[in-house]
């Protein structure tokens, strides 16, 4: 019988319900740590350590991985830390909110020879796994377009103020549009960055004037164009979707209801497991390098599309 990992886990935010599901029912791995500046949030799970000390999970002889579901500004030191402490690492997205600190994460895991995977989560919502599993029956993609819009006031609701400071995180396209660049490129490889537009509206809640509500930017690969549009600005339900025009006719991706639809035509409903998806693959790829030099890719283009953007 195969030895579980022992995993840590540190941020107990709104997010760390999806990791801490999919961390308890996965075969291979054993949670045994959380860790939170915040004792309040210690979700007293049988068998699982709390500490308030982030030290104490990397001092931890007996801990293999850590998971890092912080704000996006502590992922680069975090996950050095546990990288040099010989802990694999599952940083969330988007791995770091500049490309120099992502450039370090990347050269820290080659050097101390661990694991370092991003939590790309919407690369295993059920719609793109299936897309990505018979994609050779449709032809070539042509064009696309994708929008990822969400209430600016979710992250009130959430309580994650630090979305909406620059220098905690950047704005709603290194947020969210770390995803859609991380799906895009399952499908397109090589995109690059045509022209980028953001604009800086959401001044009720957004009070540094460094952070976009709206980024709308334009990719090719020398083969397909496309567009992709990602908001703050969506009132009611989120809206999530990628249109992919091929070959033999127009697919939706519908990232809100798990639907794929071909030509007007439902093909296929999904039932939601991406964190579950992002642990299986997390396994796979220990005792590799994992995903941190493709994570690197996507967070260089993520950047790449706030050099060309222009205020509005």
């Amino acid at each position: 019988m195969p030895i579980k990992k022992r995993v840590g886990l540190v941020g107990l935010g709104d997010v760390s319900k999806f990791h801490l599901e999919a961390i308890l029912n996965n075969q291979d791995l054993v949670l045994v740590a959380v860790c939170d500046i915040n004792e309040s949030k210690d979700p007293k799970i049988d068998g699982v350590g709390f500490s308030s000390e982030f030290t104490q999970l990397l001092e931890d002889r007996t801990i293999d991985a850590i998971v890092v579901a912080t704000p996006h500004n502590l992922h680069a030191g975090m996950t050095n830390a546990a990288l040099y402490a010989g802990k694999d690492v599952l940083v969330e997205k988007p791995m770091a909110p500049n490309l120099a600190d992502a450039q370090k994460m990347t050269a820290v895991a080659a050097s101390t020879d661990r694991t370092l995977v991003v939590s790309y989560h919407f690369q295993f919502v059920p719609e793109v796994r299936y897309f990505l599993a018979n994609k050779e029956q449709y032809g070539k993609i042509h064009s696309f377009w994708t929008q990822f819009s969400g209430p600016l006031q979710n992250a009130v609701e959430t309580n994650r103020p630090w979305l909406f400071q620059k220098s905690q995180n950047g704005g709603v396209w290194i947020d969210n549009g770390t995803n859609v660049v991380s799906v895009l490129s399952l499908f397109l490889p090589d995109l690059e960055v045509t022209s980028a537009r953001f604009e800086y509206e959401g001044r009720e809640l957004i009070k540094d004037p460094d952070v976009e509500d709206f980024a709308k930017v334009n990719f090719t690969n020398g083969k397909a164009k496309g567009s992709a549009i990602v908001d703050w600005r969506s009132r009611g339900k989120p809206i999530y979707f990628t249109y992919f025009d091929t070959d033999k006719g127009r697919i939706l991706l519908n990232h809100f209801e798990h639907k794929v639809i071909h030509k007007g035509n439902p093909i296929f409903q999904g039932v939601n497991q991406r964190y579950a998806g992002v642990y299986a693959d997390f396994v796979k790829r220990l005792g590799t390098q994992g995903n941190g030099l493709t994570a690197l890719g996507t967070t260089s283009i993520v950047m790449d599309d706030y050099s060309k953007a222009k205020a509005k």
